[in-house]
């Protein structure tokens, strides 16, 4: 997209004509994609002054202010959107959203199905199977299917447990590369993989409800109080991780850190990415060995690593998460800590029980609130959060400080 073009053209749509509520619109859109949220800010407000009884203003408005972690006055503007256009389904989903990440989540639960109807959630699958609404579950059989990413697909069925604690009998769709995973979690569900469009054969004929996996959430994680995670509730091929923790402990002396670093998701990663080159002071922590838990191609941020601050990040050529999430999750059991941003990184550590300090910016994900530094879904996660919008370089001196003392007390 050729934003800064596009910013150039509506601004001078603008001087042509001041009162051109469209231009505004677009301005704000453009500008929040570019990361500058407080200009996004006084943009859409000038949009809401010439046309208040529009919701597009609002939701524009809404989505400056929870960039820039505004999320109560965001929510607000949400509010405010919907009650001028209580049709329009992306001030619902986008407040969901907000009072989500609030905890706020016997409201935020319902604001979060306007998803499905703004393509912020998905796949949609359709089927006469009636939707379950917190029915009771005792020796019923309830079909449900993963949605969004890996990551998301293992955080939310962390909920499979309160149905099976219910007396559901339970039918799971997920990404295929889960299902070993997935079957030694929960050995009394049937776990077939997700298909798009659905495979009609992995129907039932029988079933009593139907759910997407985040929609669980609605009825059973109505309150803080309603998170109940386990240490872990998947286990790794143990075999694999034998295999791992082997190779490992021949790097020398002193604990395995894993570490992730980058995000794929193009809708997120600027504000999760910590580039390699700022990492220097964790990596530098002397008595440790790092072995990179990163997917995808970091060839060239490996060797910037060597080349500028002599360290070697062990790769295990072995792993592949494109074709197999067992050697994955086993791989990251195998290390004495994982250091990593919001990635499916910490989904698979944070389920498999394995000591994790996650890197947070300034406006996170929804999943892990605002301010703790516990997790709701996870046990064995810590959040270490940035104070205030690029403070990265702040936020890993201050784990590369707490490494060293883990360093400390995990010797030899």
């Amino acid at each position: 997209w050729r934003y800064l073009e596009a910013i150039e053209k509506y601004r001078k749509s603008i001087e042509l004509d001041p009162s051109y509520f469209d231009a505004y619109l677009n301005l704000s859109k453009c500008l929040i994609k570019i990361d500058e949220p407080l200009k996004a800010e006084e943009i859409a407000a000038k949009a809401i002054e010439i046309d208040p009884d529009h919701e597009s203003g609002y939701i524009n408005h809404g989505l400056a202010l929870c960039c820039r972690g505004e999320l109560r006055a965001g929510a607000l503007s949400y509010y405010r959107a919907a009650k001028r256009n209580p049709d329009a389904p992306e001030p619902h989903a986008n407040l969901g959203f907000a009072l989500l990440a609030l905890e706020e989540f016997s409201t935020g639960w319902d604001e979060f199905e306007y998803g499905f109807l703004t393509d912020s959630r998905g796949p949609v699958i359709d089927t006469p199977t009636p939707v379950w609404k917190g029915q009771p579950l005792d020796g019923r059989l309830i079909h449900v299917y993963g949605e969004q990413g890996i990551g998301d697909q293992i955080m939310y069925g962390t909920m499979l447990q309160d149905l099976l604690d219910q007396g559901a009998k339970i039918i799971f769709e997920c990404e295929g590369r889960l299902i070993p995973l997935f079957e030694r979690a929960f050995p009394e569900i049937s776990v077939v993989e997700l298909t798009r469009p659905p495979n009609p054969d992995t129907r039932v004929p029988g079933e009593d409800f139907r759910s997407a996996v985040g929609s669980l959430g609605r009825w059973v994680r109505r309150s803080v109080d309603a998170f109940k995670p386990r240490d872990k509730f998947m286990s790794p091929d143990p075999e694999l991780t034998n295999k791992f923790r082997k190779t490992y402990s021949q790097l020398g002396d002193g604990p395995v850190i894993g570490i992730s670093w980058k995000s794929n998701s193009p809708n997120f990663a600027k504000n999760k990415n910590i580039p390699i080159d700022l990492w220097h002071p964790i990596l530098e922590t002397p008595g440790c060995h790092f072995v990179s838990l990163q997917y995808g191609d970091v060839d060239e941020d490996i060797a910037q690593a060597k080349r500028e601050f002599g360290i070697d990040i062990y790769v295990d050529d072995d792993v592949s998460a494109m074709n197999s999430l067992e050697q994955s999750a086993a791989q990251i059991s195998a290390v004495d800590l994982v250091i990593s941003i919001s990635n499916a990184t910490i989904h698979f550590a944070g389920s498999c029980g394995v000591k994790t300090w996650m890197l947070l910016g300034y406006t996170p994900l929804w999943h892990w609130g605002l301010s703790r530094e516990d997790t709701l879904w996870y046990n064995s996660v810590r959040c270490i959060r940035c104070q205030s919008e690029d403070d990265w370089e702040n936020i890993v001196d201050r784990t590369a400080r707490d490494l060293s003392v883990f360093v400390a007390e995990h010797g030899t």
